[in-house]
């Protein structure tokens, strides 16, 4: 009898082991499954983030081209109908770009700073060293990420 109630013991204590095992296992296994979906779910949000800055990068280009096309404008033509409807074109792509989360960098009379601002031009300035004196393209940010630097003359 006693060695049968020692069997049934250390068949107990091996069955409590093995649930122990199984259950440490399990929750090995659990937490590389969050880790998995956590992981996936990043990926999935930078494919988006890159596809939808990509088209937006190319509209940018397109937006550059109305400022162009309106800044040199002859004077008699401004007030022409024709003239008011593609600047009217031109607000309504930028309301859409808003509207998709880009933001302008806005950097004139700011210090230089590589991470928003590419340096095209160095100038003679009364004005601190790095100062940003002229912008001659727009920067542009989607959801607080550069995916296009402002490109800059500054001072000296």
């Amino acid at each position: 009898m006693e060695d049968q109630q020692n069997n049934l013991e250390k068949e107990l204590i091996e069955c409590k082991q093995k649930a122990e095992e199984y259950l440490l296992g399990w929750q090995r296994e659990r937490a590389d499954f969050v880790n998995y979906k956590r992981d996936e779910t990043k990926i999935q949000e930078e494919s988006r983030f890159y596809m939808k800055s990509k088209i937006i990068y190319e509209f940018l280009a397109i937006l550059d081209n109305f400022d162009m096309a309106l800044n040199h404008m002859p004077e008699d033509l401004k007030d022409n109908n024709w003239v008011k409807g593609v600047s009217h074109i031109r607000q309504q792509l930028e309301m859409i770009l808003r509207g998709e989360g880009a933001e302008e960098i806005k950097c004139i009379g700011d210090k230089f700073d590589p991470t928003l601002h590419e340096s095209l031009e160095d100038i003679e300035s009364d004005e601190e060293s790095g100062i940003i004196l002229e912008e001659l393209q727009k920067g542009y940010k989607l959801d607080g990420r550069v995916i296009r630097p402002s490109k800059v003359k500054i001072s000296k």
